[in-house]
């Protein structure tokens, strides 16, 4: 891999998310309501001066605070050694679990609850909420397909969803909750 490379496809990997995350919102994608943040990657300094700006997905219009008032959003694109299956090894290079201990970190210093959305190569976008959130509740009552992960370190249980399914499930309503 080319040096740098990593970081343009995080970028663009971002740029997607935030396309998609804009479509669920307003129905077009012409116009950005959500965008990767400017120092996504350098966020975490930046949020002791700005406690609003967390993860790497911000809101550039007020509609979009409904969703990132309330989370603080973390992109994973590729990684091809993260594997949730890791959770049931006694395995210190939990890629995933390093994910959403990121997400957390973050997400607590800005008084936000994490969402991790991850995609490995060859495999569909999820994201994953944590399983105590309204959101994660309502949308568990109308889906089949989720997974709940737990860690032992401290970390609050996480409910993956199909990236496409949750969105089509997440009624704007929750977030006000």
């Amino acid at each position: 891999m080319k040096a740098g490379s990593g970081k343009k496809k995080g970028s663009a990997f971002e740029r997607e998310v935030s396309r998609s995350l804009t479509m669920w919102l307003t129905g077009q994608d012409k116009e950005y309501y959500f965008y990767r943040s400017p120092s996504s990657g350098a966020v975490a300094t930046m949020n002791e001066m700005n406690g609003d700006i967390s993860g790497d997905i911000i809101a550039v219009k007020p509609e979009a605070r409904l969703l990132t008032s309330k989370y603080s959003i973390e992109c994973k694109d590729g990684y091809s050694n993260a594997d949730v299956m890791k959770v049931f090894k006694n395995n210190k290079n939990d890629t995933i679990c390093d994910f959403w201990k990121q997400c957390i970190d973050d997400a607590r210093t800005s008084n936000k609850k994490g969402m991790l959305i991850f995609r490995k190569k060859g495999n569909p976008i999820i994201v994953g909420i944590e399983e105590t959130d309204i959101v994660s509740i309502k949308i568990r009552e109308k889906v089949a397909k989720y997974l709940v992960v737990s860690y032992d370190n401290k970390l609050p249980n996480i409910v993956f969803f199909d990236y496409i399914t949750f969105l089509s499930n997440l009624n704007k309503e929750y977030l006000e909750e």
